[in-house]
């Protein structure tokens, strides 16, 4: 026998193969002369050594051509059985792509024109977790609104880049059995986990475009709308796909879905939202009401832009600038010195996007704002002057005298409580005179919201008068007149008053 003359036979498998697919060939012995030996001769021995990658992508990635040696191997071998009349079929499984040197040997010499070139292929189908993002892609952090797209690199189950055309049809659909292309395998989202709705879906294109396509190479597009901690999944035929890393100076392989915070957007006053309105206010008593910013996407901001004012208040009163939480929000103090029923308005401006606008563009239904009685002396409280019925400044003895007192606040508002108590005391000037001390109490008139007052003093002389009036809760206001003074009263030379509610 020559293993030199020796010969296979069904030639393509000696040439070329398909990653992952079984191949077989079978070898005739021969004599020195060519002649076909019609007996076993030997041992069969085939060896296959991988030498490199035909296909390389043009995509920016790290180089895992190491990774790929050390998980699927860079040398293969076959086996062979003897099946008579001289011949041995051969099998053999190889799987990277590219370029390799096939070493046929019978009783360890090469058999005709071995060592072979044999070019190996990818698989048609794509696999998932070989396949390939873009290097440093996705990013991570992002900002709502602001499109991500990067690359995709398809790869088999054995890390060879992918050639099947993108159009091709791979399979059939298991519930609709309709024909599924290559580009039907990718789908892309920004979700969280476990997922939920609502999700940000994306699509992946072949590229640079679809009539010259670079092998297993796609464009992924996908604008992120919800803010918050997410996560990108990009899948293939419904496995994550990986990218490359270097930790610790290796490249590691990372799958996916991958980690992903997406940042608020900017500021758009018809999102933008207050909670804490009171269905009442009293006056001079400012409350908190807080805005949570909101972007244009409806997601609540993490912190106020640059730029960003908000104020409010009652409509017709000077807007207060609100107070920045650092966290997304503002605190603006609602409040009103007049008694009245208004609206409440809330403006957020912004010096970046030119706008200046009422929060979700309305106002709010009217709200009241609700007299307060003073709590200090002296305020609050007053009489009607003489020509529109108050406090005299000079009474005839013995002739009896309307006069009205009408409750106000601190701040003017007219008071309606009829259950209140007014007291008005008039002590005579000289301490020496006979005359007394007249004391008269008020009685609320339905008709005109004021106090009435009947007052009769019989004794003729200068008069320090002094109307004070007590709620539920004690005294709540004072009034002096006294004459030449007109209620600016000096202790020393004001008689003394003494007045206890009933």
């Amino acid at each position: 026998p020559s293993p030199a003359d020796s010969v296979t036979e069904g030639q393509d498998a000696v040439e070329t193969y398909l990653a992952g697919r079984p191949q077989r060939f079978t070898i005739q012995a021969r004599d020195a002369k060519s002649n076909d030996i019609d007996e076993d001769i030997g041992s069969v021995d085939v060896s296959i050594e991988w030498l490199s990658y035909n296909i390389r992508t043009t995509m920016p990635v790290l180089n895992d051509d190491d990774l790929n040696s050390d998980e699927f191997g860079s040398h293969f071998f076959g086996t062979s059985e003897y099946i008579g009349a001289g011949r041995y079929e051969v099998k053999y499984t190889a799987l990277r792509e590219g370029t390799h040197k096939m070493y046929v040997k019978i009783n360890n010499q090469n058999i005709h024109e071995s060592p072979f070139t044999l070019i190996g292929t990818p698989a048609k189908m794509p696999y998932g977790p070989k396949s390939l993002v873009e290097q440093d892609m996705p990013p991570p952090v992002r900002t709502a609104g602001d499109p991500i797209s990067f690359l995709l690199q398809l790869r088999d189950a054995y890390g060879n880049i992918v050639t099947t055309p993108w159009e091709e049809i791979v399979r059939t659909s298991g519930a609709t059995n309709e024909p599924v292309r290559i580009i039907d395998l990718l789908t892309i989202s920004i979700g969280t986990i476990p997922p939920s709705e609502p999700v940000d879906r994306g699509t992946c294109v072949p590229w640079p475009d679809p009539a010259q396509a670079e092998p297993g190479l796609f464009r992924c597009d996908i604008e992120p709308t919800i803010a918050g901690r997410r996560f990108l999944s990009l899948q293939v035929d419904g496995a994550e796909v990986s990218k490359l890393e270097v930790v610790d100076s290796r490249t590691t392989t990372v799958r996916g879905p991958f980690p992903i915070f997406i940042e608020p957007s900017t500021m758009v006053p018809g999102n933008t939202f207050f909670y804490g309105l009171k269905d009442h206010y009293i006056a001079g008593v400012d409350q908190p009401v807080t805005v949570q910013l909101v972007d244009v996407h409806g997601n609540n901001l993490t912190k106020r832009e640059a730029g960003v004012e908000v104020k409010g208040g009652f409509f017709g009163d000077a807007y207060k600038t609100g107070t920045d939480n650092d966290n997304g929000t503002v605190t603006v103090m609602i409040g009103s010195t007049i008694a009245r029923d208004e609206v409440v308005e809330i403006r957020a401006s912004s010096t970046v996007t030119m706008v200046d606008e009422p929060i979700r563009g309305i106002y709010t239904p009217l709200i009241p704002v609700r007299s307060n009685i003073a709590s200090a002396e002296g305020r609050g409280t007053d009489c009607e002057p003489r020509q529109e019925g108050g406090l005299p400044i000079d009474v005839t003895a013995g002739v009896p005298y309307l006069f009205q007192c009408r409750p106000r606040d601190l701040y003017g508002n007219p008071v309606d409580d009829d259950f209140l108590f007014l007291e008005a005391e008039f002590r005579p000037m000289e301490a020496a005179a006979d005359a007394p001390t007249v004391v008269v109490r008020g009685s609320y008139n339905s008709l005109t919201k004021k106090y009435d007052f009947d007052l009769n003093i019989l004794k003729t002389g200068s008069y320090s008068v002094v109307v004070q009036m007590w709620s539920r809760g004690g005294l709540v206001g004072r009034y002096y007149r006294t004459p030449g003074f007109q209620s600016l009263v000096p202790g020393k030379r004001d008689q003394r008053h003494q007045l206890e509610p009933w």
